[in-house]
């Protein structure tokens, strides 16, 4: 800060904070996850359908491997970033899981809701596992809501509900993909169409749960713009007017909604049309190709040959 202005000083430091790692990591994860989803969903369509069996089948495994590995990473990510928050914005973390009272061994709640007005999370939790998962002891003090006037802590419940909805939807996504892998052990999976419909019905779950976490961030954040330095409430322009910003949000809302329309209909076009498939000849060709480039004689050669 230089007269009150913010001034950049070295632009890589700024680029590389200690939270750029863990949350790429992170994000980039949540992004496969999806993507895995997205493919063994539309596959699952396919063999619903008896389509594009041969390819179906081998896009559904391939989804179903990738999208267990990096569900069940995801925990292990998120807790790194998790760590990250604890020690930058204690407030975030206590607001996250409920904490007013600044102590040791807090516990790590489950499942539940936030009690504002005794100032406790109620619910299903796990002793100490707080202070253990934060600090690998019982003993870890955990930074409380009350070392901050109210002014200065995030919308409580808004930010432990979405916390711990994202944490459940993970939670169902492994699993998801643990009955798939199982089901493809047991050499059942096609024929389990229970399964491809749930698989059908749990393309969005990873988006989702993506954005419940942009959420608890976003959220979480709040009073702050810049935390400790510039609140939310003094970062509103004075030369942009409400109608401005009320006609830009508009603007955006619609222009948004089309797009999200068209790339609907984009989709559906193109998974309705399946994967290109070669006719018979081609696949014929292209088989005899490879065997003439192994053999190292040229395509009229060996048509000559045949002849």
């Amino acid at each position: 800060m230089v007269n009150g202005r913010a001034v950049l000083t070295d632009f890589w430091a700024a680029l590389f904070t200690r939270s750029f790692l863990p949350t790429l990591a992170h994000t980039l994860g949540a992004t496969v996850v999806a993507g895995a989803f997205f493919t063994a969903g539309v596959s699952a369509y396919y063999l619903l359908r008896s389509r594009h069996v041969d390819f179906a089948k081998h896009a559904i495994r391939l989804a179903l491997v990738l999208g267990f590995l990096f569900s069940a990473a995801m925990p292990l990510l998120g807790h790194l970033q998790a760590l990250e928050v604890a020690r930058d914005q204690p407030i975030k973390m206590a607001a996250m899981e409920g904490v007013y009272q600044t102590g040791s061994h807090k516990a790590l709640s489950i499942i539940g809701y936030v009690d504002q007005n005794a100032q406790k999370p109620v619910g299903l939790k796990l002793p100490d596992g707080l202070s253990l998962i934060l600090g690998l002891s019982p003993n870890r003090v955990i930074t409380g809501l009350d070392s901050v006037p109210p002014s200065d802590r995030p919308p409580v419940q808004i930010v432990f509900q979405t916390w711990h909805l994202m944490i459940g939807v993970g939670i169902i996504l492994v699993l998801i993909m643990i009955v798939g892998l199982y089901l493809w052990w047991r050499k059942i999976l096609e024929r389990s169409r229970w399964y491809l419909r749930v698989l059908q019905l749990a393309i969005p779950l990873p988006m989702v749960a993506t954005t419940l976490g942009w959420m608890t961030t976003e959220i979480g954040r709040q009073p702050w713009v810049v935390e400790g330095q510039l609140r939310t409430s003094d970062a509103v322009s004075s030369t942009v007017s409400v109608g401005q910003v009320g006609t830009t949000l508009g603007v955006f809302v619609v222009l948004y909604a089309v797009l999200f329309l068209f790339w609907l209909a984009v989709v559906r076009r193109i998974v309705r049309r399946g994967p290109e498939e070669m006719p018979a000849t081609e696949q014929a060709e292209a088989v005899d190709g490879v065997l003439i480039a192994t053999a190292g004689h040229g395509p009229g050669e060996r048509r000559k040959e045949s002849s």
